[in-house]
């Protein structure tokens, strides 16, 4: 992802990539709430979202190598972009 970012001058979450590139594949929750989950002994909760946040990345990436691109929003323009990876 990091090279994404040094692409495009700017961060896209997980999340806004996936949605966009993996059709609708979501997040089921953020760190913050990850953060409160692991204060309130709920690790099991941490480790099924981290589990899924590797399984998004995995499958962006995965897309990225067979496809050569990944899909974001370009938020002036609200237009879907194709940003060409090489991975």
């Amino acid at each position: 992802m990091a090279d994404l970012q040094k692409k495009l001058n700017h961060r896209l979450s997980l999340a806004h990539l996936a949605q966009h590139t993996l059709g609708g594949a979501g997040k089921s929750a953020d760190g913050l709430l990850a953060v409160k989950w692991w204060r309130e002994g709920k690790y099991q909760m941490v480790i099924d979202y981290c589990r899924q946040d590797v399984k998004l990345t995995y499958d962006l990436w995965k897309l990225g190598k067979e496809k050569g691109y990944i899909l974001f929003k370009h938020k002036p323009s609200e237009e879907i972009v194709k940003c060409p990876v090489k991975w």
